[in-house]
């Protein structure tokens, strides 16, 4: 690949991908906006999910945000009733953060809200499109992955 082509490979993907994430970020920044969350919250619940229960330093570290940051969004979600904390019994130190009841039906609706978008979204598409797509999205995972064996 010439330089003039692997500039434009580079022109084309960062233009994709920033086009990709400003459209789903902007609807995701207004639905989270309705409950005076940022995205960073957003990622909390969804971790808390799936993991059922971390410890502040486990969410600090896996969001890549200082531990003073990663308090005052828990202290933010917890005042709003979306997450519990509690002391580790084997080190009373510890402080693990969980999900509520309320919490769980947040995060459940924000999947559908989202997964109803884009439904909406890709409906526009006729079939062939679509299947197009996907196939495009299963070639950029598979890119993806042999990129990230470095």
């Amino acid at each position: 690949m010439t330089n003039q082509e692997m500039d434009g490979l580079i022109s084309d993907v960062s233009f994709v991908v920033h086009d990709l994430t400003r459209t789903a970020f902007a609807k995701i920044d207004e639905y989270l906006r309705e409950f005076g969350l940022v995205r960073t919250h957003a990622s909390i619940l969804r971790l808390l999910k799936i993991s059922s229960e971390m410890s502040m330093t486990d969410l600090s570290d896996k969001l890549q945000v200082t531990k003073q940051n990663i308090t005052q969004l828990i202290d933010k979600l917890e005042k709003l009733g979306y997450v519990e904390r509690s002391r580790a019994s084997n080190d009373r130190r510890i402080i693990l953060i969980r999900l509520s009841s309320a919490g769980e039906e947040f995060v459940d609706n924000y999947v559908k809200k989202f997964y109803n978008y884009f439904s909406k979204l890709f409906s526009k598409l006729e079939p062939e499109d679509l299947n197009q797509f996907q196939s495009d999205i299963s070639s950029l995972k598979q890119i993806l992955s042999k990129l990230k064996e470095d």
